[in-house]
């Protein structure tokens, strides 16, 4: 059966970031069920932080930094401790200012 004829079922979905993994972080993420939760965390908190008024660009530019110090890591430990840390962050971008 050529890739034409070949089901739709049956393909990667574009959609499937784990058909295929652009980085070694990305490849732990798909087989390790704690790290992917532990992304799932992070968006989350990501989310409410920018729902909480964070600055939008601030934190786009820290997640942009985050993902290059994290995509390289091969290592589930390290990794883990790398969401740890982001999501503490974006924990604390979601608490309000003190008042002046």
């Amino acid at each position: 059966m050529d890739a034409k004829a070949e089901p739709a079922r049956d393909r990667p979905s574009r959609l499937d970031p784990c058909a295929t993994p652009p980085s070694p972080a990305d490849r732990l993420l798909c087989s390790d069920l704690a790290l992917s939760l532990l992304d799932h965390e992070m968006r989350d908190a990501y989310r409410h932080a920018v729902e909480a008024g964070a600055d939008p660009v601030a934190l786009r530019e820290s997640q942009a930094e985050w993902r290059r110090a994290r995509d390289p890591v091969a290592d589930a430990r390290t990794l883990a401790g790398l969401y740890d840390t982001r999501i503490r962050e974006l924990n604390a971008a979601a608490l309000p200012s003190p008042p002046p």
